[in-house]
């Protein structure tokens, strides 16, 4: 059960302007999908997901983890 919290899966969209994206990280365990964490990437410049979020989401896994054991 816990081998699938090994990873999580980044879907992203961009708005029709092309100037604003939504990522999500979320895990799924059996039938049940965790959102471990949403947010609006607004930057122009670059497409690359800053440290801070991805080690939230690594922090927010890692307390998942706990929880469901």
């Amino acid at each position: 059960m816990f081998a699938s919290l090994m990873t999580f899966e980044e879907v992203a969209s961009s708005s029709l302007m092309g100037n604003t994206g939504f990522v999500v990280y979320a895990v799924q365990i059996g039938a049940d999908i965790w959102v471990l964490h949403a947010f609006q990437k607004k930057s122009s410049q670059g497409i690359r997901t800053p440290k801070r979020e991805i080690d939230l989401v690594h922090d927010r896994l890692k307390r998942l983890k706990e929880v469901l054991q």
